[in-house]
């Protein structure tokens, strides 16, 4: 009874976290150059951002009467580490300094989203950009999150059935 009683707890708690809308950036950097690959809208996280670097690339969002309505400095991840062991020598790599790479920022999501504006270290303005054209699909994982739970209800339910049959 005592299991019974922790998956209903498991289940209630994993429930009662609610996700919110973000909106996942794909970018891709060439030398200086930043540019939209496709935006995603999904059910997710956003990180707070409350530890930032004090230099680096300055994200800005702006809504459709051009208000500021997100403002966040983060670092092009251009440093590749590189590791390998070699039996019976030492550990040895480096880093590798990449001119061109792609990667993603997340937002959380606002509906009068308009604008992004991204400037370098410099302070240059490398990309403003309406993100209502990069929208691609929404994502909809909720559904599987969903039908997840829903099977682990009914699994919950047989055990218990079988269980207390004998």
């Amino acid at each position: 009874m005592r299991r019974i009683l922790v998956l209903i707890m498991l289940i209630i708690t994993a429930t009662s976290v609610i996700a919110s809308d973000v909106r996942i950036y794909k970018l891709h950097y060439d030398r200086g150059n930043i540019n939209i690959v496709e935006s995603t809208i999904v059910e997710g996280f956003a990180p707070d951002r409350k530890i930032q670097p004090e230099k680096g690339h300055l994200f800005q969002l702006f809504n459709t009467d051009g208000a500021k309505i997100d403002e966040f400095r983060f670092k092009v991840p251009l440093v590749l580490f590189t590791d390998r062991s070699i039996p019976g020598l030492n550990l040895e790599g480096g880093y590798i300094i990449l001119n061109e790479t792609d990667f993603a920022l997340t937002t959380e999501h606002n509906a009068e989203e308009d604008v992004v504006r991204i400037y370098n270290e410099n302070n240059q303005l490398v990309l403003k950009e309406e993100i209502s054209e990069k929208q691609s699909p929404t994502n909809y994982s909720f559904i599987w999150w969903i039908a997840a739970l829903a099977v682990i209800a009914i699994a919950a339910t047989a055990y218990y059935l079988i269980k207390h049959r004998r």
